[in-house]
């Protein structure tokens, strides 16, 4: 046995070591300490790991450089929609929506500041306020072109009783309430089983937002963002960030927070506010390491469950790494794995199928779905939708044919039961009938244990989902 695989495996065992002992440890303080004393010590100084943190460290600066290009695009689209908006609504005279306006342009020029939340994601929800202002006041001329719109009937409470209609079916079984435009319509065509009430509840139509579908870039920001900061579970290069800033936190004293930053800080109330903030999550170690029992002080970003399952995600991920070939890892240490994993949309009749093609040219068959044939011979919407995703497979902007006014290209792309990591990779983004669709054929393999975490749940999926339908509970 040479002595590269002989460290390999020493450090693999040392690693299952940790794991055991992190599931038997029952006071999250002393899990904490076993981390920012043992743990993460190890793997930081383990010259084995020297070209994998390194590419981890490459991988979390390219994240951070994409929630800063996506961001940027998002304020530069939501600023353009906002003065879109501004010039179409023109002088206006509704207080509500002139006080908002006036909101959304000091937030835009800076007079209005706001602290701890991207600018982008504040204005994204003013201009959701503002549509819905508008909206309310009558201009659905201006809402249409930003937003999805539908109509619903709603119950509206009178003062006084008034003359309502509905149409009695099934002998006097069956009452169908009408509004007073579909009441107007059934006399017109002498409609049988047409009786009047009173009541003061009154059935009305309503118009309102399904969705709204300006600056779509804030999606791509929300994905990036996310995949930074919340994403701490499954992506090793985040899971590794994370445990390098707990053993920061682990060595650092309030002396840092109060007597260092706060005097740089000067008179920025952001950089206070974001100070702040550092504070309260340095604090979810620093109480761990004091033995600092506060009921009130509930960790949420240093959980237990952070430090199992984030030790499990660096596991496989170390596990994958030492069981290349080191010369080809010598040559090219950024590249981590070369290897690709297709997965492939196939629907057969109705029935929705996922395909996997592994680098040895073995093939996975996962069954998804059973689409409802409906009464149309066409097949449900849901399927038609699917139909769409195979017989356009490339990838591009696409368009979904919606018919009834409860569709959109995100509820159909919702009910596809794909693995919701898998459907992400297929799907970007959503905007009313619009979707960014990767293909009917898609290829991972930057982020082996994602892949691993797809096939489980293919694999699980499958066998749950084709016993309903042999059972005759799907479909």
């Amino acid at each position: 046995m040479s002595l590269a695989v002989s460290q390999s495996l020493l450090l693999l065992n040392c690693l299952e070591r940790f794991e055991k002992q992190s599931k038997e440890i029952q006071h999250r303080n002393e899990l904490v300490e076993l981390f920012c004393t043992q743990v993460i010590p190890f793997l930081t100084e383990n010259g084995l790991l020297d070209a994998l943190r390194k590419n981890w460290a490459r991988q979390r600066d390219q994240m951070n450089l994409r929630v800063r290009e996506t961001e940027a695009k998002a304020l530069e689209e939501i600023q353009a929609t906002a003065d879109e908006i501004r010039l179409a609504v023109g002088v206006c005279s509704d207080e509500v929506i002139k006080a908002k306006q006036e909101l959304i342009q000091r937030l835009i020029s800076g007079e209005e500041k706001w602290y701890g939340t991207p600018l982008y994601r504040i204005l994204f929800g003013e201009l959701k306020q503002l549509l819905q202002c508008l909206l309310e006041a009558g201009h659905e001329h201006i809402c249409v072109k930003y937003a999805k719109l539908g109509v619903r009937r709603i119950y509206v409470q009178r003062e006084n009783p008034i003359k309502r209609w509905m149409i009695i079916r099934n002998g006097g079984q069956n009452g169908i309430p009408l509004t007073a435009k579909e009441a107007a319509n059934a006399k017109k065509k002498g409609e049988k089983g047409l009786v009047s009430f009173y009541s003061d509840l009154e059935l009305v139509e309503e118009t309102f937002i399904e969705e709204f579908s300006f600056a779509p870039s804030v999606l791509d920001a929300y994905e990036a963002m996310d995949s930074v900061h919340w994403d701490r579970f499954q992506d090793p290069a985040v899971v590794w960030w994370y445990f390098e800033t707990a053993f920061w936190y682990w060595k650092t004293t309030e002396f840092y927070f109060n007597e260092i930053l706060r005097p740089k800080n000067g008179n920025d109330l952001g950089k206070h506010f974001q100070t702040t903030c550092e504070q309260a999550t340095w604090r979810e170690i620093a109480d761990a390491r004091d033995r600092v029992n506060d009921a009130s002080r509930i960790p949420v970003i240093f959980t237990t469950g952070f430090f199992r399952t984030g030790l499990r995600t660096l596991a496989n991920a170390i596990a994958v790494y030492l069981s290349q070939d080191p010369t080809t890892l010598e040559a090219s240490p950024h590249k981590i794995n070369d290897s690709l994993t297709h997965f492939e949309l196939v629907l057969d009749g109705n029935e929705l199928w996922v395909h996997v093609s592994f680098e040895n040219q073995a093939i996975e068959k996962f069954f998804v779905q059973k689409f409802n044939e409906g009464p149309d011979l066409t097949g449900s919407r849901l399927h038609q939708f699917a139909k769409g995703l195979v017989e356009d497979p490339v990838e591009g902007t696409k368009k979904a044919k919606l018919v009834r006014k409860w569709e959109s290209a995100s509820k159909h792309i919702n009910r596809l039961k794909l693995p919701m990591l898998l459907k992400q990779k297929f799907f970007a983004k959503s905007y009313s009938s619009h979707f960014d669709f990767k293909g009917a054929r898609i290829s991972l393999g930057s982020d082996l244990n994602e892949v691993r975490l797809i096939l489980k749940d293919l694999r699980q999926n499958h066998l749950k989902s084709k016993e309903r339908v042999e059972n005759g509970k799907d479909g």
